[in-house]
């Protein structure tokens, strides 16, 4: 669930804030008031507002300059303002500008000229926020690739990736897994809580979330595992897992998907963000030139009848132990 916006008004006329409460309080937003600007910049600090409804005419510090020196603070500057205005309009509008003010309406204040305007600076504010935190992001994606480039072997390549992505994501486990042609078997290549762990082979009929996205080569979130009608044929082995929500990226080289990155987190209250599934996506995609290269100088042959001395055998009873080992 998305959290409510945070408003905060100052005004110090009681009927003003009373007006815009009455008029906002029907919408999904968190609201918190303050009685003039020395107040209103010390609630900000408090109750990290995502936008500030200030009045022009406050005494001791009027919204005017409690926008300049929001804009002074490095860590308000970017909280969207829209000044409350009494005087001439014309020139309100242009001191407002000059102190940095997103935008500017007359009181008493129309609901819904209101409602309208707060909404398109929360929508602003949120595409900014996603651009830039796209920007950081690929910035942590070109130095995950350039690390991984050194690399030798496709294990030590495969176990970098998902740790990286583990402490980026906070999740509990990342794992690298490889499906075979046949579709009945996945070995499990890298797994970020398991250094010492590769070509585990797993059953695939315990995994239809695996095969899900093998079949659609597309992403694959699951908000709650307990819910999720994709897990009914095997919820019964689920019961002890830790995680609840899971993430499945394909990752797809030379036009055929080479492995899925699967993702394990405890975060069912709070599953995976579309600016996480993105990170995601962009990753896998960057991430494909150095795996092709790296598959082709490493040919592996891996035994699917009989499994290697760094294979575990899997019983098909225990596939709710073989979930938590990935």
């Amino acid at each position: 669930m998305i959290d409510p916006a945070r408003i905060l008004i100052v005004d110090h006329d009681v009927r003003s804030r009373n007006r815009i409460r009455e008029v906002m309080s029907p919408y999904p937003y968190f609201l918190e008031e303050a009685s003039d600007g020395v107040d209103g910049l010390q609630k900000v600090i408090r109750f990290h507002p995502d936008l500030v409804l200030a009045a022009t005419d406050m005494p001791r510090l009027d919204g005017l300059h409690m926008c300049r020196q929001l804009r002074m603070n490095r860590s308000t500057q970017e909280i969207p303002v829209i000044l409350l205005a009494q005087e001439k309009k014309d020139l309100c509008t242009l001191e407002g500008l000059q102190s940095g003010a997103d935008d500017l309406i007359s009181k008493p204040v129309e609901g819904l000229d209101l409602l309208a305007r707060v909404e398109r600076q929360l929508e602003l504010q949120e595409r900014f926020a996603r651009l830039k935190s796209e920007k950081e992001g690929l910035y942590l994606i070109q130095e995950m690739i350039h690390s991984l480039y050194a690399k030798k072997t496709v294990h030590d390549l495969l176990f970098t990736l998902v740790l990286n992505v583990a402490e980026i994501m906070e999740v509990e486990r990342c794992s690298f897994v490889r499906i075979h042609e046949d579709r009945k078997i996945g070995i499990v290549e890298a797994s970020s809580d398991n250094s010492a762990l590769r070509d585990l082979q797993i059953d695939l009929q315990k995994y239809p979330e695996i095969i899900e996205v093998f079949n659609s080569r597309e992403t694959l979130m699951i908000p709650d595992i307990g819910t999720a009608p994709i897990m009914d044929s095997v919820r019964q082995y689920l019961m002890e897992t830790t995680y609840r929500s899971l993430v499945l990226v394909p990752v797809i080289a030379e036009d055929e998907i080479v492995g899925t990155l699967l993702l394990c987190s405890a975060r069912s209250s709070a599953p995976f963000t579309e600016q996480e599934i993105w990170f995601l996506e962009t990753l896998a995609t960057s991430a494909r030139p150095v795996i092709e290269h790296i598959l082709r100088d490493e040919k592996t042959d891996v035994n699917l009848n009989c499994l290697d001395e760094g294979g575990v055998e899997l019983d098909l009873s225990g596939a709710d132990d073989a979930r938590e080992m990935m």
